[in-house]
C-alpha cells in the first residue's frame, strides 16, 4: 500500500447519525434560501413519473417553487425566519426572527446561519424540534 495515504477506521454509524442528518437537512434548506435570495426566480427541478395516454410511465420534470423565509415588517426592515421543516426555530427565547438590516445583507446572514449549523451550534434547537414531532407508529 502507498505510504502517502492515511488509513483510518470507519465509524460505526457514520451514515445513520441523526445529528448529521438533521444538519444536512438544515443546510440543504438554507442553501435553497440563499439561492432564492440571490435569484428571485429560483426553483427546484423535481422528476416525477406520470402515465402518458398509453398508460406507460414517463419521467417528467416539474419546477417546485421555494417559499421564502424572509419578510418585510411595517418599518421596512427585512426579517429572516429560520425553519426546520414546517416549524419555526426560536434562536433565542421568544425571538423567532433575525433582523438582517436590509435585503442587501440577507445572503450574508444566511451564510452565517449555515456556518453555525456546520459547527453544531444549532444542534440543540434541531433536537428540540425533532422531539416535538410525534413518532409515526408502524402499521
Amino acid at each position: 500500500m502507498s505510504a502517502k495515504l492515511n488509513f483510518v477506521s470507519l465509524p460505526k454509524n457514520f451514515r445513520n447519525d441523526p445529528v448529521m442528518k438533521r444538519r444536512e437537512k438544515m443546510l440543504s434548506q438554507l442553501e435553497q434560501q440563499r439561492n432564492l435570495a440571490q435569484d428571485p426566480s429560483y426553483t427546484i427541478v423535481q422528476q416525477r413519473w406520470v402515465k402518458d395516454e398509453n398508460g406507460v410511465k414517463q419521467p417528467v420534470e416539474r419546477h417546485k417553487q421555494i417559499k421564502r423565509w424572509w419578510l418585510r415588517n411595517g418599518m421596512g426592515d427585512c426579517l429572516l425566519i429560520i425553519r426546520y421543516g414546517s416549524r419555526v426555530l426560536e434562536l433565542q427565547k421568544g425571538k423567532a426572527a433575525i433582523d438582517t438590516g436590509g435585503e442587501a445583507n440577507l445572503v450574508a446572514v444566511i451564510e452565517e446561519i449555515m456556518r453555525m449549523t456546520k459547527e453544531g451550534e444549532l444542534d440543540g434547537l434541531l433536537m428540540d424540534v425533532q422531539r416535538a414531532y410525534p413518532k409515526k407508529k408502524a402499521a
